[in-house]
């Protein structure tokens, strides 16, 4: 379906699809007490964040 006119549209909203699965794997961790993996989820998502130029309010992590 190369050349519909939506594909522009989907490529530009592709992150939020990354950022939510990355959301999910961070509960996920807080589910089952994994802090090491949340913390890295973390602050791999707030560098995510600064890729895009885009700050979805979380709270950063501590260094």
């Amino acid at each position: 379906m190369l050349g519909t006119p939506r594909i522009e549209e989907y490529e530009y909203d592709i992150w939020n699809y990354y950022y939510r699965g990355l959301l999910s794997a961070t509960v996920t961790g807080k589910a089952l007490g994994d802090a090491p993996l949340v913390d890295a989820l973390l602050k791999f998502s707030f560098k995510f964040q600064e890729a895009l130029g885009r700050d979805f309010g979380a709270r950063r992590p501590e260094a």
